[in-house]
């Protein structure tokens, strides 16, 4: 996770828990010698061979965090109900399928989603001979080349990641010490659109607010956070729903398979659910921006 301030970034590395509602890393899923070194980059895209033909390449940064869509591409100030934002490399990418009719700055063509290594790539022929042909030039300008910086772990289409930079500080947070933290519980409805049902479900964890004290992070100047997925996905959270709760939701019964049937229910349900809790009641637990270890008494699915 990466905390937003206005002169600095705070960099926080989490050993258990990411962003989704998705559990610790499992180095066990790995692929091995014998399978051939592939990306363990953010699975889903039309096209997931940029990233195979990046670690084939060089197989050293499978897994490292060279191994995700940051490589080549790139984020950007968007503007949007007059707040200007800085956008993640996969958010400001998402609004070439997603478009923002009210906002100013976000990405027309793909080309405008990639920084100068990944537009050197693309020209080269985006494959691997192209990742060969352009190790020696150097694509951000600043005096080292691309295969240098990939050498040392740094951006090669960052001109202010380069060789020899000191890691940023980290502060370290196991599931022992996520689990020592004021627990917070929440029944909500999850909902994506990637799936055909939505589902309610309780989930256990800590509150990003009282995460980031732990972590030794001042509140007072933070303008957002920047969530990262093992897999690299990234997603952007505004500061302002740091240190306050969401409004409080709806629970409404009835919209399951065995009521509507199978090509109208849309809704899975719990076997247990809040007693009170009945068609359009509110939900009492306070909703806040959470980092969950727990979905129904059990632990979250692991990720890797």
């Amino acid at each position: 996770m990466s905390v937003k301030k206005p002169a600095c970034l705070v960099m926080i590395a989490m050993l258990v828990v990411m962003w989704g509602l998705v559990g610790c890393g499992d180095d066990d899923k790995s692929p091995t010698a014998a399978e051939g070194v592939s990306s363990r980059a953010y699975k889903g895209h039309a096209n997931d061979q940029d990233m195979n033909d990046l670690v084939a390449v060089y197989p050293g940064i499978a897994g490292t965090r060279l191994d995700d869509c940051h490589l080549c591409h790139t984020g950007g100030e968007v503007t949007s109900g007059g707040k200007t934002r800085t956008k993640n490399a996969c958010d400001f990418c998402h609004y070439l399928p997603f478009p923002d009719e009210e906002a100013t700055g976000q990405p027309a063509t793909y080309e405008q989603t990639l920084n100068p290594y990944g537009l050197d790539y693309k020209k080269a022929g985006r494959n691997k001979d192209a990742l060969r042909s352009i190790g020696e030039t150097d694509s951000d300008e600043d005096d080292f080349s691309n295969a240098e910086e990939i050498g040392d772990g740094k951006y090669p289409g960052d001109a202010n990641s380069k060789p020899g930079q000191q890691t940023a500080l980290m502060r370290i947070l196991d599931l022992n010490a996520l689990r020592a933290l004021p627990a917070h519980t929440e029944f909500l409805l999850v909902n994506s659109h990637r799936q055909r049902t939505d589902f309610y479900a309780t989930y256990k964890g800590v509150k990003i607010v009282d995460l980031l004290e732990a972590a030794w992070v001042n509140l007072s100047d933070i303008t957002g956070i920047t969530v990262i997925a093992p897999d690299g996905f990234m997603k952007d959270f505004d500061g302002d729903v740091l240190t306050g709760k969401y409004p409080n939701g709806l629970f409404y019964s009835g919209l399951d398979a065995e009521t509507l049937g199978e090509e109208g229910g849309f809704v899975n349900y719990p076997a247990a659910i809040p007693e009170g809790l009945g068609f359009g009641s509110g939900i009492p637990d306070e909703p806040w921006l959470m980092l969950a270890y727990e979905r129904d008494g059990a632990p979250v699915e692991t990720s890797y």
